[in-house]
């Protein structure tokens, strides 16, 4: 795990980083089965680009998170535009 020991449990669902990553993995991999390209970053990764490159930085910061990602909402909108 690039981010977090495997252990560490993560404080809003009590599970830990490696169950959190096992999930992830087997959601990204339905998703490429199933033809959907899918690009993954590593939230360290983002920290890092936010402390050496002001550019980005000052994106994160101007941007206001207005509502928590949905992603099951997203794949039933994009299986309605394919109809």
């Amino acid at each position: 795990m690039k981010c977090y020991a495997r252990d560490t449990v993560n404080t809003v669902n009590g599970k830990t980083m490696h169950d959190l990553h096992q999930d992830t993995v087997e959601k990204t991999q339905y998703l490429r089965d199933h033809g959907y390209r899918v690009v993954e970053v590593w939230e360290c990764d983002i920290q890092q680009e936010r402390e050496q490159n002001e550019a980005i930085k000052q994106y994160f910061d101007s941007s206001d998170l207005v509502e928590l990602l949905e992603p099951l909402r997203c794949l039933l909108w994009r299986s309605n535009q394919r109809s």
